[in-house]
């Protein structure tokens, strides 16, 4: 689904570029211009069954109601003109004790347990309204899940094109800086664990999926350098397959020994693709894959 932010963007890009009284319309959106979607962004329903297809339909319907005032249950005693919304019991929980503790284990269960299987994390996430409620959150999760935490510190620094940078430094230990919140900026300190999910905050390969908002969970840690891994790709039960054509085929070697088979595929809409193959089915791969050539890939 296409974040709001694009179409946000596009309709004030139109208002720049259309000159006025080129059927020009401020008070519409996109200045009145017919925009034609390619897909259905509400519901998407690739690869789901009939029954999930039924309960995103009703569940879209009722978040659309509530959002255009026509789910107005309770009337609210302050203002006579509001209404509260009253969510289905099916959407709630009641907890019974610590409500991070229930949160977690409703959201999360048996989180406990050592898995690093992104299939877990992929469809899960809690959202809270305030960052302090997600350091907690975290804080909670860190304590009940196994293995070993590895802290990240931030360096902070007043710029040195500030007014007076030279008195600010003096006035502003770092000490003082490192204890600064804003929103959209990370803390000073990050602590992670291996198996632990991460979103990424920047669109760093967007040809491979490596975006802002790609959900990632992390496979390896060192003091330097953290490996992670995508999660964000959705597994159907049905037959998946692209056609692609082999651009470049190259066969590395180190200490004279054949490491691995690797070949570039581009599909029809200029998506590149890169392919690796090791051990034992280098050769096959190498005698089977002509470069120029057009294939089918599958079981991916």
């Amino acid at each position: 689904m296409i974040n709001r932010f694009c179409f946000e963007a596009l309709d004030c890009s139109m208002r720049d570029v259309i000159l006025e009284g080129d059927n020009y319309n401020n008070d519409l959106p996109f200045c009145g211009k017919t925009i034609l979607l390619g897909e259905n962004i509400r519901l998407s329903t690739n690869g789901l069954t009939f029954e999930e297809k039924a309960n995103i339909h009703e569940f879209s319907k009722w978040t659309l109601s509530v959002g255009n005032g026509y789910m107005s249950d309770l009337p609210s005693l302050s203002e006579p003109d509001d209404y509260f919304v009253v969510v289905p019991s099916n959407l709630l929980f009641q907890p019974s004790c610590d409500p991070i503790s229930a949160i977690v284990s409703t959201i999360y269960p048996n989180i406990s347990e050592a898995q690093v299987d992104p299939y877990y994390f992929r469809e899960r996430a809690i959202v809270t309204t305030k960052n302090i409620i997600v350091d907690e959150i975290n804080d909670f999760v860190f304590r009940i899940t196994p293995g070993e935490k590895r802290v990240y510190l931030g360096i902070d620094s007043i710029s040195t094109s500030s007014i007076e940078s030279d008195n600010a430094s003096s006035l502003y230990p770092l000490e003082y800086i490192n204890q600064l919140e804003f929103n959209g900026a990370p803390s000073h300190t990050l602590a992670l664990k291996i198996g632990t999910p991460a979103t990424l905050l920047r669109n760093v390969s967007p040809s491979i999926g490596l975006c802002n908002g790609t959900r990632l969970i992390i496979t390896q840690l060192s003091s330097k350098v953290m490996a992670l891994s995508i999660q964000s790709i959705k597994k159907y039960n049905f037959y998946a397959y692209l056609n692609g054509r082999v651009c470049r085929v190259w066969i590395p070697k180190i200490n004279g020994q054949t490491d691995s088979f690797n070949c570039l595929l581009v599909d029809g809409k200029g998506n590149a693709i890169q392919a690796s193959a090791k051990g034992n089915n280098i050769q096959s791969f190498a005698n089977s894959i002509i470069e120029g050539d057009y294939y089918q890939i599958s079981g991916f």
